[in-house]
């Protein structure tokens, strides 16, 4: 078999030493090397260059392909010298650029044609790419492009490399298959060579992975007011900010931007506080209610509980060995899942090394080897993680090939401080919420019948009862099953919540309302509408809107309840209900009339109408709700023609009644909130 060595195009081939040639293919990012001696002499004007190309062949196939990285002048004789040449391979090409760009919601594929289209040197390719999951988000941020390979492949536990034609190889570890396996008598190693090592010090089964932060749905943080402080330190930083105090809504302004005196406190967004002026501290045992969509941070913790079991087997103890890995520019919990579960797919079981010689071709870096020995008892599938070649004769070549697993030790930390370098690190603070997943190898089958479990794992029975409610999430990480009672959804009320707006509505009705603003609070301050003894007796509408609610999205609405507290300075006469109406998102009025029979009280009393399961004729969403037209109406009559009289309201306010997904959440010191 002939070998043929081209420098810059040139056949070199008769000035190598063939002895020097060595070849050392590795893993991904670790760049293949290639080394040899070139010899000058007599008339021989030749002289490498670095940066010149070089490229290797045996027969017809590229064994390599690369640039000269550096050469050393080695004279052996008089007029005879020697250049010792170190190559490497195109992956150097590939970060003459850093990288700044963000991903959302694309394929790995489809990411990797991008990165090759606009930040690769002419001439890359991506034909061997293939891994069409999908990455809800990622961002580089001036970085190499084989780094961003590297972190893509880190998501899902692939691999890559760059072959020998600039083709970019990404690929899943299972399958990319040695073109023959190991075996004891088949001459494909050297029997002697082969040695096996076995090692836990790597094994990590409880990863933590905290990110950076995710736009949160609507919360609602409330602070207890002492009468002293008038600046609040908040929890987060909000979008769609709003705050209340004793469920009056507050006009909030911007800190250092907006004029103090035309607002009742300032926030700051990136300090998260909330500031009052000192004159107006709210007083003692006021409620403050702070609502907005907060950014919350990305941590989560994935367990597998194989390797615990078997480790708790193996060494005692609780089998837990925990890894953190720190990356800001994971966004969401689906992406910080997604690298929990490749870390664990890694790091979780023993480690497993190999090593071994042979002289047959074929093999490289990456592919999957199956290695049986019946003299060793060993079954087992191995990843090439390195060959290195060098030359037997002039025309053969002898291979050293090393196996793993899983990454060793070593590489792991290459990896915490690839994960801790500065453009990832984040703060941590105390009692961040923490995403809980436990992985449990039960397989369990569902079909129109009953419910069974099959129990290979385990020859014990177990009585499970399941009910009609199937949840399904995302397949990129591994399933969790919920088996036995769970309620999925839980009920809420957001409490009696007092209107932002009152004011009189003249659709119905002749008589207007006085004062109308003092219907939002309940003080003894009234809302009126004085009423002759005769003739046309009916109020217009008082209207009461913009509430302020915040209800989650998707949540489901149960029930309006609404209290209106009401009396009138004559019950002979009497006042009554007209009307009491709810006012639709749209600014319009409902159909279901909610009145009640009977004289308004002589003294302040609250009347309900609705209630917790009471929707008013209407369907609603939380949308509908959080509207600012959202409200009730209510016009009041004359009974009876008499004495001239007052009809009063002092407050108005509801309560809505909802559904929303139940969310059970660990803090990062164990503990549980519900």
């Amino acid at each position: 078999m002939a070998v043929q060595v081209l420098i810059d195009s040139i056949d070199r081939t008769k000035r190598i030493d063939w002895q020097s040639l060595k070849i050392q293919n590795v893993l991904t990012s670790r760049i293949d090397r290639c080394s040899f001696i070139i010899e000058t002499y007599g008339d021989t004007t030749y002289r490498p260059n670095l940066g010149h190309e070089v490229i290797i062949y045996r027969d017809a196939t590229k064994i390599f392909g690369g640039l000269i990285l550096s050469i050393e002048e080695a004279p052996e004789a008089y007029n005879i010298i020697g250049y010792k040449i170190e190559c490497v391979d195109y992956t150097r090409l590939l970060d003459g650029k850093l990288v700044t760009e963000v991903y959302e919601n694309m394929t790995i594929n489809a990411i990797i044609a991008d990165l090759i289209a606009n930040w690769a040197p002419t001439g890359f390719t991506g034909v061997n790419v293939d891994c069409p999951n999908t990455i809800n988000y990622i961002a580089f941020n001036y970085v190499p492009l084989s780094k961003c390979l590297k972190e893509l492949a880190e998501r899902f536990n692939y691999d890559w490399y760059v072959d020998y034609d600039k083709d970019i190889h990404f690929f899943n570890k299972e399958e990319n298959a040695a073109p023959f396996s190991l075996n004891d008598n088949d001459g494909s190693y050297i029997f002697p060579t082969l040695q096996i090592n076995r090692d836990n010090s790597q094994v990590k089964n409880v990863i933590i992975v905290r990110g950076g932060e995710y736009l949160a749905d609507t919360l609602t943080a409330e602070i207890q007011t002492n009468g002293v402080d008038y600046m609040f330190n908040l929890p987060y930083r909000y979008e769609d900010f709003q705050a209340t105090l004793s469920s009056t809504n507050l006009n909030v302004g911007i800190d250092f931007s907006s004029d103090p005196d035309l607002h009742d406190a300032l926030w700051n967004r990136d300090e998260k506080v909330l500031k009052f002026k000192k004159t107006d501290t709210p007083s003692n045992a006021k409620l403050l209610k702070i609502i907005g969509r907060p950014y919350l941070p990305v941590i989560i913790k994935q367990k597998d509980n194989v390797s615990v079991e078997a480790m708790i087997s193996a060494e005692g103890g609780n089998g837990e060995y925990e890894y953190l890995i720190i990356d800001q520019t994971i966004n969401s919990k689906e992406g910080a899942r997604q690298r929990a579960a490749a870390e664990l797919y890694a790091y979780s079981q023993t480690i497993s090394e190999a090593d071994f010689e042979t002289e047959v071709d074929g093999l490289k870096s990456g592919q999957r080897l199956h290695v049986v020995s019946a003299a060793r008892d060993l079954d087992e599938y191995y990843i090439i993680n390195k060959v290195n070649i060098r030359m037997r004769t002039a025309d053969q070549f002898y291979y050293h090939v090393s196996l793993v697993t899983t990454r060793t030790f070593g590489m792991i930390e290459m990896l915490q401080n690839l994960i801790l370098d500065k453009t990832k690190e984040v703060n941590l603070r105390k009692k961040e919420i923490l995403d809980l997943i436990e992985s449990f190898p039960e397989i369990i089958t569902i079909d129109d019948g009953t419910p069974t479990l099959s129990k290979v794992h385990n020859p014990q029975s177990e009585a499970m009862s399941f009910a009609e409610t199937l949840t399904v999430q995302s397949l990129n990480y591994d399933v969790d099953f919920v088996a036995g009672p769970w309620i999925p959804f839980q009920n809420y009320d957001t409490g009696q919540i007092n209107p932002g707006t009152a004011a009189n509505d003249a659709s119905i009705g002749a008589l207007a309302w006085t004062n109308p603003d003092n219907a939002k609070v309940s003080d003894n301050v009234y809302a009126t509408a004085a009423i002759p003894g005769a003739g046309s007796a009916t109020t217009q509408y008082l209207k009461a809107t913009n509430f302020g609610f915040s209800i989650p999205i998707g949540a489901i609405i149960l029930g309006i309840e609404v209290k209106i507290e009401r009396k009138a300075t004559h019950q002979l006469v009497g006042v009554a209900d007209n009307a009491v109406k709810i006012v639709k998102s749209n600014g319009s009025i409902g159909s279901t009339n909610k009145a009640i029979a009977g004289a308004w009280p002589l003294v302040d009393t609250v009347q309900t109408y609705g209630g917790s399961a009471d929707l008013w004729g209407e369907a609603w969403d939380y949308n509908d709700i959080n509207s600012a037209n959202f409200g009730v109406v209510i016009s009041a009559s004359l009974l009876s023609s008499g004495a001239p009289l007052v009809a009063s309201i002092d407050n108005i306010n509801i309560t809505i009644y909802y559904q929303d997904k139940h969310k059970r959440v660990f803090l990062a010191d164990g503990s549980r909130l519900e």
